[in-house]
């Protein structure tokens, strides 16, 4: 997973308005020129530490470097206040590894199979675990995922700020056609009965951050794919409610926004509500209201949050 290529090109823009040459800057976050330039240039990712590191150079906060807003360093009182306040910047917990270590041992995992869990070898496992090696976001997110822990369980408190900024920095911009389409991937795979691919549209993967969904033809909330695909395909003993939704064998889904899908100002998330619409092999339509919240991880619109209910109708009688 790449950290958003244009917070590279957001570092050098920071760093050209402060006026400080390539090779300043590499000196004073020590590391070499052109490593900085393959970090402005998108082509190498940033580690928690580096990134702070280079925000408090910079004298900016890790937010700033999501967006193509910028600061006026020379003449913004509250950015020099920033800045001679150095130490008001979060820093990441340098005792994460040992951390990660007792976590770990909890579950009773080896470290050789922790470590192929999360894509990495154990030797370099255990340089995280004895706390000479530094994490990045991807890896730190994943290792939280596999421990079933929340990032603030590996963080220090004080860091609240720092983890809800690496969430925020896997996370892309996106647009409202991308978002429709999504929607319309979604009524294919639910028409084809394509549950695997139906169930990918859905990010189970963030750790502090859980799917929520609530179905439509049940009273049970789901945060994990094992649960939601008992729900869409039944047969699972633990849900035994479940019927599944595609066995309904639906040929058709309509989706009708209240006002179309909504971005928050951060261009991250994309918010919908209305009603769709799905109808049977007899021509038949069910109507319900639906919630959905999306976000874009890797190129991929996904949703974070499914809410859906049959739709109320006024009674006719008397």
């Amino acid at each position: 997973m790449q950290i958003n290529s244009h917070i590279g090109a957001n570092i050098k823009k920071f760093r050209k308005q402060l006026g400080l040459q390539a090779n300043k800057l590499a000196e004073q976050l020590l590391i070499s020129p052109s490593y900085l330039n393959l970090i402005e240039s998108g082509k190498r990712k940033i580690d928690a530490d580096l990134l702070l590191k280079i925000c408090e150079e910079l004298r900016i906060e890790i937010s700033d470097l999501k967006t193509d807003k910028f600061i006026d360093l020379n003449n913004s009182k509250k950015a020099i206040s920033k800045f001679s306040k150095g130490k008001n910047l979060n820093k990441l917990d340098l005792k994460i590894g040992p951390k990660i270590k007792a976590f770990r041992r909890q579950l009773g995992l080896q470290a050789n199979k922790f470590s192929e869990q999360i894509g990495i070898s154990p030797t370099y496992l255990n340089l995280i675990e004895g706390g000479k090696r530094k994490i990045d976001g991807d890896l730190l997110i994943k290792i939280s995922k596999e421990l079933r822990v929340e990032l603030s369980d590996l963080t220090s408190k004080s860091d609240i700020n720092l983890e809800n900024n690496i969430s925020e920095l896997l996370f892309e911009s996106m647009t409202n056609v991308e978002v429709n389409a999504a929607q319309c991937t979604w009524a294919k795979h639910v028409t084809e009965q394509n549950v695997d691919q139906l169930l990918d549209l859905y990010d189970f993967g963030v750790p502090n951050q859980p799917l929520l969904f609530k179905p439509t033809l049940s009273k049970i909330i789901r945060c994990d794919r094992v649960s939601v695909r008992a729900y869409f395909v039944g047969g699972d003993p633990n849900y035994p409610d479940d019927k599944g939704f595609l066995n309904c064998g639906w040929k058709q889904v309509d989706f009708q926004s209240a006002v179309g899908p909504l971005p928050n100002p951060d261009g991250l998330c994309y918010r919908d509500m209305g009603q769709y619409f799905f109808m049977d092999g007899n021509g038949d339509i069910t109507c319900a209201d639906y919630t959905f919240i999306y976000h874009k991880r890797d190129g991929r619109i996904l949703i974070s949050l499914h809410h859906s209910s049959l739709t109320w109708f006024p009674s006719t009688d008397g």
